[in-house]
Parts: structure tokens; C-alpha cells; sequence
């Protein structure tokens, strides 16, 4: 689990692409502040499915560009406003 890997681990941006790909939670509770702040790793994090934008960078969540934050959580992940 990632939650129990060192802080080089949960910075490395493909070791928690691909444990995101498992479990989107990775995103709230072990990914490094840079990751959340990494727009291709939070949408990859809401394609899984989940709320992964209220995890991710206050930057990220201002973001009105396409991709960016004009999503909001529903049932099974992300869904444009």
C-alpha cells in the first residue's frame, strides 16, 4: 500500500499514477502536494471515478480551463459543469 511507502515513493509521479489506478483515494491520502498539484495526475484521478478534485491543489480547483476544475463530484466521479 502506498500509504506505508516512503515519501520518495508517493512523489514518484508513476508509482502513484498506477496506484491510483487501483484506488483513487491514493490522490487524498498519500500522493506528494506537488502530485496534487499535477493536473494530468488529478485527471487521471477523476477519470477512475471518485472526487478526486476536492483532493487536489487549490490551484487546480480555481482552474477554468479545459481539463481543469469545472467538474463536480457525482456519484460515479467527475462530471463537467
Amino acid at each position: 500500500m502506498l500509504q506505508y511507502a516512503s515519501e520518495d515513493l508517493k512523489a514518484d509521479r508513476g508509482v502513484v499514477l498506477e496506484a491510483i489506478k487501483q484506488n483513487t483515494w491514493v490522490l487524498c491520502c498519500c500522493a506528494s502536494e506537488d502530485l496534487k498539484a499535477d493536473r494530468g495526475v488529478v485527471l487521471e484521478a477523476i477519470k477512475q471515478g471518485g472526487c478526486a478534485l476536492q483532493h487536489s491543489s487549490e490551484d487546480l480547483k480555481a482552474d477554468r480551463r479545459p481539463g481543469g476544475s469545472r467538474y463536480e463530484c457525482s456519484g460515479r466521479g467527475a462530471a463537467p459543469r
